[in-house]
């Protein structure tokens, strides 16, 4: 494999199908910096990723504001967790390492949280004064990325050690950061999940009704704040009016730890839709799950209809039947790729989600035949 363009100077390793830097396997010490801890599905999974590649002999420095869960769902030896709000004690830390990772999901975007900028800017100030390495791993670049992150980024990535998750990232650092990344998958295709078990309560209802269609759903808090929840609340009662359907109502973001809690939470944006309902309609609101027990659930869906991101990966690596609904770029480029049918959140109407979810059915009768 060659090497590309400016990064020559980087050693790579492939495993698994997957590109990394050689110098993960030899790092001592390291902070690794995302959102972990809070039980979001893919932030999680893809720091098991992360943890994966790097030596057994490793430290793992992880800021979190959640570290009792951190290590419950990360029960790995090598992993320190780091209060985030301690900032100095961090800066300490990170100044013991050998490298920081910013590792996984859209790190470069309009939306990204207040932690990412002053990780950004301490990160920067390390690499000025301590020559520290930064690495970006199976991260995101968003057209909607801001002026001033564009000039951190390319302050930052000028070494070269950036591996981006999607065609459309590569393009946009190419073009405003002036470097050619890595190109990788989503760290999510590369996870390899611990075997779980099917929830007894999810087994019992699904034998109860044996011969239903199973619906999965994962939707964000973009949906009432693009106004469009009244159209998928007509959506779901007509659909689950006319056939025999179960909805299961997948937690990808739990309120339980962090900062998601409220209206931001998957739960309460869940009791909304449950509200506005037919009384009748088979739908359930799931608990949290950790990610491979939620790997396992979804084996069990017939079609996922997700805005979630890593809830569209998730029902892909299962080889599910996909309704998409795209938020951001992240979600349309996924889903033009792998060309599964979905509509713009900012254009959903009942009756194309209806259209295209009674074509979806009509396909999967088809291949029951």
């Amino acid at each position: 494999m060659g090497y590309i363009d400016s990064m020559k100077n980087i050693q790579i390793k492939k495993r698994r199908q997957i590109l990394y830097p050689d110098d993960f396997k030899t790092l001592k010490k390291v902070l690794i910096i995302g959102n972990y801890g809070p039980g979001n599905f893919g932030d999680e999974v893809m720091l098991d990723v992360i943890l994966d590649l790097l030596s057994k002999e490793c430290k793992v420095y992880i800021p979190t504001r959640s570290p009792e869960t951190l290590k419950e769902l990360h029960p790995d030896s090598r992993i320190i967790p780091l209060y985030s709000k301690n900032i100095w004690y961090i800066l300490k830390e990170a100044i013991k390492c050998d490298a920081i990772i910013f590792g996984g999901g859209t790190i470069f975007t309009k939306g990204r949280g207040i932690g990412i900028d002053l990780a950004l800017i301490l990160s920067l100030l390390l690499k000025l004064f301590t020559k520290k390495k930064i690495y970006f791993y199976g991260i995101g670049y968003s057209e909607t990325t801001p002026l001033g992150l564009r000039i951190l980024a390319k302050l930052l990535m000028q070494n070269g050690n950036v591996f981006v998750r999607d065609k459309k990232s590569k393009d946009l650092i190419l073009k405003n950061v002036g470097i050619n990344p890595y190109l990788i998958k989503d760290l999510t295709f590369y996870w390899k999940p611990p075997k779980a078990n099917l929830p007894p309560e999810i087994k019992k209802i699904i034998i109860k009704n044996n011969n239903a269609i199973i619906v999965g759903l994962s939707i964000t808090k973009d949906l009432f704040e693009f106004k469009r929840e009244k159209e998928f609340v007509k959506f779901l009662n007509y659909i689950a009016s006319k056939y025999n359907m179960l909805i299961f109502a997948f937690i990808f973001n739990p309120e339980f730890m962090g900062r998601t809690i409220g209206s931001s939470s998957d739960l309460y944006l869940y009791k909304k839709i449950k509200k506005k309902l037919y009384k009748n309609i088979k739908f359930y609101i799931l608990p949290y799950y950790p990610p491979h027990v939620l790997f396992e659930v979804v084996k069990h869906v017939d079609i996922i209809i997700g805005m979630r991101y890593h809830s569209l990966i998730l029902a892909h690596l299962h080889s599910k039947h996909i309704i998409g609904i795209a938020v951001f770029d992240k979600q349309e480029t996924f889903l033009v790729e792998h060309n599964y049918p979905y509509i713009r959140l900012n254009k959903l109407t009942s009756g194309d989600l209806i259209r295209i979810f009674e074509k979806v059915l009509s396909t999967i009768k088809s291949d029951q035949k």
